[in-house]
């Protein structure tokens, strides 16, 4: 963990930063960054160019992007399942079963972006 915010690239977060603990061990896993409000402020800004941006890519390409992103979850489902084990105590099977309902959202969106739009 970088002990940095993303918004637009990676930047010193506004609020300082803090430590991942794992949960079973204590052991720190890494430093995160807090991000102040006028962080989330000039994120949520580079959120709605981006949208723009997104919204004029043709339904057909923004579902494979979503695919890809489900196919990414489930090739590394493993690694994320333990990370989320690490990161909040949770068990195995529910960490695991977190990752699969994410990359089943993630193709159930795809279905949406092919889909037209009423007007």
């Amino acid at each position: 963990m970088s002990a940095r915010i993303y918004s637009d690239g990676w930047k010193k977060p506004g609020l300082g930063t803090q430590d991942v603990i794992e949960k079973a061990t204590g052991a720190k896993l890494g430093t995160i960054g807090i991000a102040s409000p006028e962080d989330v402020t000039a994120a949520a800004a580079t959120a709605r160019e981006a949208q723009k941006k997104w919204a004029k890519v043709p339904g057909p390409k923004r579902g494979d992007v979503l695919r890809e992103v489900s196919r990414l979850l489930v090739a590394h489902s493993a690694e994320i399942a333990d990370q989320i084990v690490r990161e909040t105590g949770s068990i195995r099977l529910k960490a695991r079963w977190e990752v699969q309902i994410t990359a089943r959202e993630f193709l159930e969106a795809a279905a949406l972006a092919a889909r037209r739009r009423a007007s």
